[in-house]
């Protein structure tokens, strides 16, 4: 609650005739004086004006700081587009996960969600990406009923970047065994099980990969691409 009064506060100091003028007229912008948090201050005013926002800011630290910020100001479409630190040129280089399947959760999101934010940095812009029409593309999209083989599944996951093992334990996973396929995709929190009757998918849920009990059962499951496998070439 006193967040939300330092914000309304913060609101009724900013011009915001001369700035909605500017942005219209889609001129840049130069404010003076901001310091501190002033800076989600800000971003969370435009979130309740514009549907789309996005924050470039010259260090992930910053980008980092600005997105807990947001979160404290309870803007819920807030979005981290994080940098990997991957180098084009070093083949030795391992490439923290978590962070892909970051990358590859935003570029869904923003695809799929009227109204958002997006906090990054320089350095993360600037990774090559898939366009967004490739990832769309790329993407698997499974529902309930749906007449699917299993091994067209199977290789479009391949050509996805995910790995066939036995059991499922992190992203990028796949595993078969009868009629149940189970997924973890980049993106979302928990492994999906796909379970078969012949070809048809007769249920989709997600699982807990440790107790392998079910958290949910789902109409439909998309299963999107390791980004940066996209971005390759």
């Amino acid at each position: 609650m006193a967040l939300q009064s330092v914000l309304k506060t913060f609101s009724a100091q900013i011009p915001w005739g001369d700035l909605n003028d500017n942005i219209n007229k889609k001129q840049s912008i130069s404010l003076d004086h901001f310091v501190g948090s002033t800076p989600s201050l800000l971003v969370a005013k435009l979130a309740e004006k514009y549907d789309q926002v996005v924050v470039i800011h010259g260090d992930p630290e910053s980008a980092q700081f600005m997105q807990g910020d947001l979160e404290a100001l309870d803007v819920e479409q807030a979005q981290l587009f994080p940098e990997t630190g991957h180098k084009p040129y070093d083949d030795q280089q391992i490439t923290d996960s978590s962070l892909i399947v970051q990358r590859s959760e935003v570029l869904e999101n923003i695809k799929t969600t009227p109204q958002s934010v997006l906090v990054t940095s320089a350095a993360a812009i600037f990774e090559k990406i898939v366009a967004p029409d490739v990832f769309t593309e790329s993407s698997v999209s499974i529902s309930n009923g749906d007449n699917v083989e299993i091994d067209t599944l199977k290789e479009q996951l391949v050509d996805q970047e995910y790995d066939p093992v036995k059991f499922v334990n992190q992203p990028g996973e796949f595993a078969h065994r009868g009629g149940i396929l189970d997924v973890f995709p980049y993106s979302g929190e928990y492994p999906i099980r796909l379970e078969f009757f012949g070809n048809e998918v007769d249920s989709i849920r997600e699982f807990d990969p440790d107790s392998q009990r079910s958290i949910s059962f789902l109409n439909a499951a998309r299963f999107v691409p390791d980004a940066s496998s996209l971005s390759k070439g």
